[in-house]
């Protein structure tokens, strides 16, 4: 019996291909965007994901601005931040590195962004935004039909190219969606099913997945449980795409159980190397759409 041999989703090899068309584009403009990063206290976690953003905006030539504010920082305090931020001409994009000590509302915060500058994508306006006009893969690489701007969620948009890397036929194929969060797993949901994916959205507690997950033709994971999605519950075949990451015995992991799943996955990415570097490279395409948008080219 032939052994199924597995492929492996190359984030990194593709947000490279990202980055430099992206360094292209900004090398003909006037003037170069800005991005802006605030963190509150330190999270170990979050000063890599900050140092990958800085790298990565450096070799684009974006301009690259960090904010490190104490942990005991009141809302007050950090909103006067983003509001001097928007006023900024020199700054194109805000990001607050998430999570936020648990006396901050994050939703609050978040909203407290100018859209126009919120790269990340998850501003009310932005979801409501995306959410009532249909997107294509094409409008997420800026190259689509023309309509109100709209920045999409790098994590999202990141998502939906790897998926497309794959060449694999994606209408009527069955999807699941594992999340903590509604903010994140509904928007991509709804771009799934602009591709005629039938999507399934499954949040906490995760008792009962196993029938979920043995019928679904791609499996989405953004849950942060070290590789707790074993081989032996997923299709034959199935496409995986990890958004996950944990620490397990000093290394980094995601939500599937690579060793296990890779034998009976028919693509998978891999924790690190996969949806991480996409994520980036997204964000970055984004300051650079959100630096059209005010100056309105485009």
């Amino acid at each position: 019996m032939k052994t199924r041999q597995v492929q492996i989703i190359n984030g990194r090899r593709i947000a490279e291909k990202i980055r430099h068309s992206l360094k292209s584009k900004i090398a003909k403009l006037r003037k170069k965007p800005g991005l802006a990063i605030i963190m509150v206290g330190k999270n170990q976690a979050s000063e890599v994901y900050v140092r990958l953003k800085k790298k990565a905006a450096h070799e684009v030539d974006i301009n690259f601005y960090k904010y490190l504010l104490p942990a005991k920082t009141c809302f007050n305090r950090l909103v006067r931040l983003i509001e001097m931020l928007n006023r900024n001409k020199k700054i194109n994009g805000i990001v607050v590195q998430f999570p936020l000590p648990r006396h901050l509302d994050e939703d609050r915060i978040v909203e407290a962004i100018d859209p126009k500058k919120d790269v990340d994508g998850f501003h009310p306006a932005n979801v409501a935004s995306l959410m009532s006009c249909p997107s294509t893969l094409r409008q997420v690489k800026g190259s689509g039909p023309g309509g109100r701007p709209q920045i999409i969620p790098g994590v999202l948009a990141g998502i939906l190219w790897l998926l497309e890397s794959t060449k694999v036929g994606l209408k009527n194929k069955s999807c699941v969606i594992l999340s903590n969060a509604k903010v994140l797993a509904e928007p991509l949901a709804f771009l799934l099913e602009q591709k005629k994916l039938r999507t399934k959205i499954i949040y906490p507690p995760f008792h009962s997945i196993k029938k979920s997950l043995r019928l679904a033709d791609i499996v989405i994971s953004a849950v942060g449980r070290p590789q707790f999605i074993k081989g032996n519950m997923i299709k034959s075949g199935s496409i995986l795409l990890d958004v996950g990451f944990s620490r397990l015995k000093g290394k980094a992991v995601g939500d599937f159980d690579f060793a296990s799943c890779s034998k009976k996955a028919g693509y998978i990415t891999p924790v690190p190397g996969g949806v991480g570097p996409m994520t980036v490279a997204m964000l970055l395409f984004n300051v650079l759409r959100a630096y059209e948008i005010q100056h309105k080219q485009i």
